[in-house]
């Protein structure tokens, strides 16, 4: 399993398969991951679907992946404020796999 650093803060996205290590050109190793971008489109729809309160970190991603537009983030939160979790709950893994040409939650 790997853990995904790619989402900034939001590091609890782990991945059962998807990647493999490979040399960069500069020689030194990295991470490859199956199609990085429909992999954050999962995360962000996991988050969307969940029936609980986003954490900071978890709202922090989804602003980054565009779906609130930064100069709207101040109205968002006065009316989100009682859906935001101010636990960072850091036992909990999001898990992911790469399965049929797309990425999947893993629950």
């Amino acid at each position: 399993m790997y853990r995904y650093r790619g989402a900034g803060s939001f590091d609890r996205v782990h991945l059962r398969n998807g990647y493999e290590a490979r040399r960069l050109l500069s020689g030194r190793e990295g991470i490859w991951i199956e199609d990085i971008f429909g992999l954050h489109r999962a995360v962000v729809t996991h988050l969307c679907e969940v029936n609980r309160s986003l954490t900071p970190k978890e709202l922090k991603f989804l602003r980054k992946e565009q779906l609130i537009a930064q100069e709207d983030g101040g109205d968002f939160d006065i009316v989100i404020e009682h859906c935001v979790s101010s636990d960072s709950e850091p036992d909990r893994i999001l898990e992911f796999e790469w399965r049929e040409g797309r990425w999947f939650f893993v629950p």
